[in-house]
């Protein structure tokens, strides 16, 4: 979710391993949203957005259905484009627990639609120092008519990486953006994937690598239906982060879905992706029945870890975790 910097060179072999994995958190289901801190604050990519509390976001009808966790944004209000009275309420929640390392699995049945003005996403980052210190993963992002998935890895200069062909998106670097892989399926993301039922994403974080793979809903793997996730047989990963030293870094992240508007990215791409407007916050002030579709339905985020780790890596992830503010911090 924010604007970046570089990541090292990819090495190709061992993108993936048989792991033992447990289940450490799982966040579904009426306990969900009590996992969560509601950020309130103003969004750091400057957009068109007023994210509110858990009560207020309650109270203005933005989350319903909690057997299924779903929430969107104000689909019903006309705004002053000038902000004067903030931009579209929305919800932006952070997990009250942070990770390093483990497998993140997301069972998502709708996501925001394709629509003019969004920049919907799934992702973690890291809650020791200041940004991007202890790095950024953009699991799920897209803004504004975009049904194609962009994965991306944000952290300090110094971790690089290259392209690889043993991936199902494409690989792009040095656009302002961070690293990022691009799915080239209009169903990994938005309206397209909304259209299929949705479906699993899923990120196994190591020190070796960093792995994002998409499954649609009607090829699940039957090790995450079981509730036994081997990742030795997900296949090709849709993005693969390796190379430099991960574990300086990439730790100690929360897990985080927001909904923003306009914004440095869905604000400067809106006429390139095809939006047509007076500008950006223009359209999303005055047309709130354009996002009655943008909203969430998660049936479950899972996080596993390694049933057994070495002292040294314990040793290093607490030394890391001291850092934390206001976080409980799961080893692996």
């Amino acid at each position: 979710m924010r604007s970046s910097l570089p990541l090292g060179s990819l090495l190709l072999a061992g993108l993936v391993s048989a792991t033992n994995y447990k289940l450490v958190k799982d966040f579904s289901g009426n306990n969900f949203y009590n996992q969560f801190d509601f950020f309130t604050g103003a969004d750091p990519t400057q957009g068109f957005v007023n994210y509110v509390s858990h009560d207020h976001a309650v109270e203005y009808g933005l989350i319903w259905n909690k057997s299924i966790p779903t929430w969107g944004v104000d689909a019903y209000t006309h705004l002053d484009p000038s902000g004067s009275n903030g931009g579209r309420t929305s919800v932006r929640m952070t997990s009250k627990d942070s990770f390093t390392h483990g497998l993140f699995i997301a069972d998502i049945q709708h996501m925001p639609q394709s629509s003019c003005g969004v920049w919907p996403a799934f992702w973690t980052f890291g809650q020791s120092g200041n940004w991007p210190e202890s790095g950024e993963i953009d699991i799920i992002e897209f803004a504004n008519l975009g049904q194609q998935n962009k994965v991306s890895g944000h952290t300090m200069p110094g971790c690089s990486i290259s392209e690889s062909k043993a991936l199902t998106a494409r690989y792009s670097a040095g656009d302002g953006a961070g690293c990022a892989f691009l799915s080239p399926s209009s169903s990994t993301a938005g309206s397209g994937f909304n259209k299929i039922g949705g479906g699993v994403y899923a990120m196994e974080w190591t020190s070796q690598h960093i792995n994002v793979w998409f499954f649609p809903r009607n090829n699940i793997p039957s090790s995450i239906r079981n509730g036994k996730p081997d990742v030795s047989k997900f296949g090709q990963p849709m993005a693969n982060f390796r190379g430099c030293d991960l574990d300086k870094y990439f730790y100690n992240h929360a897990i985080v879905f927001d909904t923003t508007f306009c914004g440095t990215w869905a604000g400067e791409t809106f006429y390139g992706d095809g939006c047509s407007a007076s500008s950006c916050v223009d359209f999303v002030a005055n047309n709130p029945s354009s996002f009655k579709d943008a909203y969430w339905a998660v049936n479950y985020v899972h996080v596993y870890q390694q049933s057994g780790s070495s002292k040294a890596k314990r040793d290093f992830i607490r030394l890391h975790a001291k850092q934390t503010r206001n976080h409980n911090h799961l080893l692996v």
